[in-house]
């Protein structure tokens, strides 16, 4: 009997033991940089990051990143596959996305000064309703973001659902092709929301005559191979915003979520005056303290763009290459 006691002892502990190991919660971490804290207006940003599982790196999850600009709006929203998806089984998904023309009717062609509009098909694959915020991110030719916005937000009932979205295009719009991405999460990213399903794309051109042929297609950058995700888009050189950007990047995975928050700024280095314009004034700055060093009696600090001691070719090329750009200041 008292063996009999110890045996069944021993296996109780046992599977105590293997009880806490199978429940023991796993760490989902995300990381996330740029590669520089302070662009200038008309660079290129490029934002990066892991997602890990216990230390291991997740080569099948989707991050959400969401920035928002110096003025507090929604700048940039995308979903960024980690690796090669193998979950075909999402809670719910965007189905289609294309442009068309009020009427639904394919079109992949816009003037400017017209509306453009899209057609978006998303599906609940559960049997209950559940709360989706379906968003749009939209990027003019260059990859310079225009617009990033969630045209239908609320509880869904299960099966498939859609939605016609109208695109004013402005009368000074860049000509050439813009990508579209059409996003389904759980909230906004800065609000921990994650994404349901990858990212679905599509595109539409900018033309000035109503022509049907593309012209400027979005650039490509080199990846970042040693991080899982990333992406890049380019700062408009004018009407651009300077000041403080926040980036919000969020994930759920095997059951975990996890977010992260960093910033970046962005400036204009030529505006000397600080007026938002790069013109002849600030040249005519440089230009007057040209060949002056601190104790010089043509010496102004403000003018020595790249903080050497001197004002030279350097200082003068900075703020030519400069020349014509514009923005507005957030503090």
């Amino acid at each position: 009997m008292r063996k009999l006691v110890m045996v069944l002892t021993i296996l109780f502990t046992l599977s105590l033991l293997n009880s806490n190991i199978t429940t023991a919660s796993s760490t989902l971490t995300i990381t996330l940089s740029t590669s520089k804290q302070t662009y200038n207006l008309g660079e290129t940003v490029q934002i990066y990051g892991n997602l890990t599982l216990n230390g291991v790196i997740v080569t099948d999850g989707l991050v959400a990143i969401q920035i928002n600009s110096p003025n507090l709006q929604r700048y940039v929203l995308r979903t960024i596959e980690t690796g090669t998806l193998t979950n075909q089984n999402w809670t719910a998904e965007i189905l289609s996305v294309y442009t068309c023309d009020q009427y639904e009717n394919p079109k992949t062609s816009f003037q400017r000064g017209t509306t453009a509009y899209a057609k978006i098909t998303w599906k609940n694959n559960l049997q209950t309703p559940i709360y989706i915020l379906v968003a749009l991110y939209i990027e003019f030719p260059s990859n310079i973001p225009f617009q990033a916005f969630a045209p239908v937000t609320g509880t869904i009932n299960p099966g498939e659902s859609y939605t016609t979205v109208s695109i004013p295009i402005p009368s000074n719009a860049p000509i050439g092709t813009c990508m579209l991405y059409a996003n389904l999460y759980d909230n906004w990213p800065k609000d921990s929301g994650t994404p349901y399903c990858p990212e679905k794309t599509t595109s539409f051109t900018i033309t000035s005559t109503g022509s049907t042929s593309l012209s400027e297609k979005p650039p490509q950058y080199n990846t970042l191979s040693t991080n899982n995700f990333n992406i890049t888009f380019n700062l408009p050189k004018t009407g651009g915003q300077m000041g403080n950007y926040t980036i919000f990047a969020t994930s759920h995975y095997n059951g975990e979520k996890t977010s992260k928050t960093t910033s970046f700024n962005v400036t204009l280095i030529g505006d000397i005056n600080h007026d938002g314009l790069v013109d002849i004034r600030d040249i005519s700055t440089v230009g007057r303290a040209y060949g002056s060093y601190p104790g010089h009696e043509r010496w102004n600090p403000v003018a020595d763009l790249n903080k050497d001691n001197i004002v030279d070719i350097r200082d003068i090329s900075t703020v030519g290459r400069d020349y014509g750009k514009s923005g507005t200041y957030y503090t």
